[in-house]
C-alpha cells in the first residue's frame, strides 16, 4: 500500500498523535461539562471549605497534627 516503510511509519505516528489529541479533547470536554453541571454557588462553597481546611491544617503545629 505504501511505497516504503518510512511513509507507513510516518502515517502511523500521525494517526497516533491524532488519537492522543482526540482523547485529550474528550477529557477536556467532559471536565468542562462536569463544571457546568455543578451550580456555581456549590463550587464556590467547596473552594472556600477547601481553603479553610488548608488554613486550619497549616495553622496547627506539627505536634497537633501528630496527636490527631
Amino acid at each position: 500500500m505504501f511505497p516504503c516503510s518510512a511513509d507507513k511509519n510516518a502515517v502511523e505516528q500521525i494517526n497516533e498523535k491524532a488519537e492522543q489529541r482526540d482523547e485529550e479533547i474528550t477529557a477536556e470536554t467532559e471536565k468542562d461539562a462536569a463544571m457546568e453541571t455543578d451550580p456555581p454557588i456549590e463550587r464556590e462553597i467547596e473552594e472556600i471549605n477547601t481553603e479553610n481546611a488548608e488554613k486550619e491544617i497549616a495553622s496547627e503545629g506539627p505536634e497537633q497534627i501528630r496527636k490527631s
